[in-house]
């Protein structure tokens, strides 16, 4: 797998294997031939068009939800995964820490075509459901073989 790019975040890196998301999101844009909107996420999405990225078809797409709080307690953790059966919580690592990153943060996973209208409303509707723990996503991710 290849990542071609990452969407708005607040901190890196979010992903499952910590390494492979070091990708910085590249602004030197061309072209607007599937007309998103000049934000982060429409940036992504047109470098990503750049790369070759096929958005025809379903690929996987991490979402990640930040908090402003860190750890999560018991009760936060039963509503995350009630809503997100297959979201991982990750602790910040020791790298984390010697970077001043002291919280964590969840991450799940669906399948689906990639498009800015389903960025957009995942992380709304994400954002307000965690809104009640500190939460909120505005950060995602999409691979492509």
């Amino acid at each position: 797998n290849q990542v071609l790019a990452y969407g708005h975040c607040r901190t890196w890196p979010h992903s499952r294997n910590h390494a492979i998301y070091r990708v910085v999101i590249l602004c030197a844009l061309k072209g607007d031939t599937m007309n998103w909107p000049d934000d982060a996420d429409g940036g992504v999405l047109r470098r990503m068009e750049e790369s070759g990225f096929n958005f025809d078809a379903e690929v996987e797409i991490d979402f990640n939800i930040d908090f402003d709080h860190w750890p999560l307690n018991e009760k936060e953790k039963e509503q995350i995964k009630t809503l997100y059966p297959n979201s991982d919580i990750i602790d910040p690592t020791e790298e984390d820490k010697a970077d001043g990153r002291e919280t964590g943060y969840v991450q799940f996973t669906i399948k689906d075509k990639l498009t800015y209208e389903l960025v957009m409303n995942m992380q709304e509707t994400v954002t307000k459901q965690m809104q009640n723990i500190g939460g909120w996503c505005e950060s995602w991710g999409a691979l492509q073989d």
